[in-house]
């Protein structure tokens, strides 16, 4: 596994099989979703880059938005259920990203909080055999 440091802690890189990441700058990512074949999409985590002081987990993140472009369909997520994608409302979110569809993951912050850069990760399943 190719690790990066960051902020205290791992990552992994662009070459760890079962991670898609995709960044950009800003607050939004905007990207199609690929066709895995034999892998199922297990969770997805962000990272948000700030040149804000203090931490932005506690109180700055109020929304996050996920834009499908191809359905036409905007979901919003308050802050409190994107504390983990294991739960009921983070299973909607996984559930709501499929293969072919393209999509923008837009981070919505308090006005006093500056975004460099946002990185998505799509985390699948180990291949099927």
């Amino acid at each position: 596994m190719d690790l990066n440091r960051s902020g205290g802690c791992l990552l992994p890189g662009d070459s760890y099989p079962n991670w898609l990441t995709f960044i950009s700058e800003g607050s939004s990512v905007k990207f199609e979703v690929p066709q895995e074949e034999g892998r199922n999409l297990k969770t997805m985590m962000y990272i948000v880059y700030t040149s804000t002081p203090g931490n932005v987990t506690s109180s700055g993140l109020k929304i996050m938005l996920l834009k499908n472009y191809t359905k036409a369909i905007i979901q919003l997520y308050k802050s409190e259920a994107l504390v983990s994608f294991e739960d009921e409302e983070g299973e909607r979110v996984v559930s709501s990203i499929e293969p072919g569809i393209k999509v923008e993951v837009v981070f919505v912050f308090e006005n006093d909080f500056i975004v460099k850069k946002t990185v998505v990760y799509l985390v699948y399943d180990e291949p099927s055999v």
